[in-house]
């Protein structure tokens, strides 16, 4: 008889994400995206292919660490799409997006 998996919950995908080094998060990402500068916490998003955020710098990784977004879609001067409990957009505009290969 097979196990069942055990269904995650987002606290725990969450939590997963915080334990990653930088070495992790800088192999795994495929976007950087920097915002500008509005004396907000953050500056940058490291996001991975699927759209996850691996990491937020320089503060706020609590906050922003496994959420998803698309940043496929955005350009310069855009708000970021990001999905909290229900879809919202990060208020400070795309300063710059990195698309790594």
């Amino acid at each position: 008889m097979r196990k069942k998996n055990k269904v995650r919950t987002e606290k725990e995908i969450r939590e997963e994400y915080l334990k990653k080094t930088k070495t992790d998060i800088k192999i795994e990402t495929k976007y950087i995206i920097e915002f500008e500068d509005h004396e907000q916490d953050f500056l940058k998003f490291f996001i991975d292919e699927k759209g996850r955020v691996l990491d937020s710098q320089p503060c706020q990784r609590w906050m922003w660490v496994g959420r998803f977004t698309v940043p496929n879609f955005c350009k310069k001067g855009d708000l970021l799409p990001i999905y909290l409990d229900k879809e919202t957009y990060i208020k400070y505009p795309i300063k710059k997006i990195k698309i790594k290969k």
